[in-house]
């Protein structure tokens, strides 16, 4: 999967999610965080998401196009999707462009998208 080039994706606690491993890693690493960023609201990134809820994280989608699943949904279903997952308590910033993932001490603390808003 692509990965865009974000300052601070090397910090500890940035993941991609391409192999069964990677959802470990994931998975593992959550279990020591509350709130968890996920840059990409396409289908992955919505059921590591539901994972995550389950499991009684905060999750935020951060998604550059205006809609969910643009490529799988049209504009009616994308919003009846994102209706569910609100409802199953899902935070959206769609149309939304990550600057750069912050940290100290080399862990990820925040994001920070285009506008100034720090998840």
């Amino acid at each position: 999967s692509f990965v865009p080039p974000i300052k601070g994706y090397d910090l500890r606690g940035v993941f991609t999610l391409r192999t069964i491993e990677d959802a470990h890693e994931i998975s593992t690493y959550a279990n020591n965080t509350d709130n968890v960023v996920l840059i990409g609201g396409g289908l992955l990134g919505i059921e590591t998401g539901y994972a995550l809820r389950k499991s009684g994280k905060k999750v935020t989608v951060v998604e550059s196009f205006p809609r969910l699943l643009p490529r799988q949904l049209d504009v009616d279903g994308a919003f009846r999707l994102q209706q569910i997952l609100e409802e199953m308590g899902f935070h959206f910033r769609l149309s939304a462009k990550t600057l750069e993932i912050i940290g100290d001490n080399q862990t990820t603390t925040g994001v920070i998208l285009e506008g100034g808003e720090v998840l």
